[in-house]
């Protein structure tokens, strides 16, 4: 197979077959792969900034962290530049971001509620979702629960949300440029569009890394009678020399 790039396009010429295909893309390299993930990243927070917040909202470090058991989060005065100038962070989490792109981005714009009632209202100690903050998620056209369903809870120290049909979230996802979509998922998803061995590849890579990590980890053992601590390797067998108990295991 020949080909030849072009600037939005791909030439591609099958030469056993003689079919001409035209494969598409931005405007960016083929070897680049960052910029496009994080310009689309960009262009989704701008068009539900303009669309949801009226343009309120000021700008924000993204950026892609993981966090267990969570699709997302949102971080205040996390970076700052070089004129000390304080910025908050939105992180999605890459290992969940193979849902459909309308729920991705129902995250990114659950974050930036997040963001705006730091910079607009009164957040409540971190991690709990107010009622000033329900409000802004109902008003987007998130429906705040801590179930997961219609009749959850609104707030909470855990709460997600549904997505309203209909709502103002629904209709601007559905009128969004679809070339917005970020380009790019993580494999320690689903492992979508892998095939059979590729996926049992990196489950096996995945499994000898925790393997590894494992054998790392340190744990505290502790006496029960004099409160003596002691660090090591995980199924150690320490006996406190003071009082001849053996010392109970915790992970640190």
């Amino acid at each position: 197979m020949r080909h030849s790039s072009g600037l939005n396009s791909l030439l591609a010429i099958d030469t056993e077959s003689s079919i001409l295909y035209i494969l598409t893309y931005d405007t960016f390299t083929m070897s680049q792969v960052t910029l496009p993930q994080f310009q689309a990243y960009q262009k989704a927070f701008d068009y539900f900034n303009e669309v949801l917040f009226k343009n309120e909202l000021p700008g924000v470090f993204l950026n892609f962290s993981r966090m267990p058991s969570a699709h997302g989060f949102f971080a205040p005065k996390r970076w700052y530049n070089q004129n000390k100038a304080i910025y908050h962070e939105i992180s999605l989490t890459p290992t969940s971001m193979d849902r459909t792109p309308k729920e991705v981005f129902a995250t990114l714009v659950h974050e930036m509620v997040h963001h705006w009632q730091e910079c607009f209202g009164t957040p409540s100690r971190r991690g709990y979702h107010n009622e000033e903050w329900a409000d802004k998620m109902e008003e987007v056209g998130l429906i705040p629960t801590d179930n997961g369903s219609i009749e959850g809870k609104r707030t909470g120290q855990r709460v997600t949300h549904v997505i309203k049909a209909g709502g103002a979230f629904d209709k601007a996802f559905n009128q969004m440029a679809k070339e917005w979509s970020l380009p790019f998922q993580c494999t320690e998803g689903r492992f979508a569009g892998q095939d059979p061995e590729e996926e049992d590849e990196i489950k096996s890579l995945r499994k000898s890394q925790l393997e590894e990590r494992e054998k790392k980890r340190k744990i505290k053992y502790s006496c029960s009678t004099c409160g003596v601590n002691a660090w090591g390797k995980p199924e150690l067998n320490i006996v406190c020399g003071e009082c001849g108990v053996q010392l109970t295991s915790k992970s640190f």
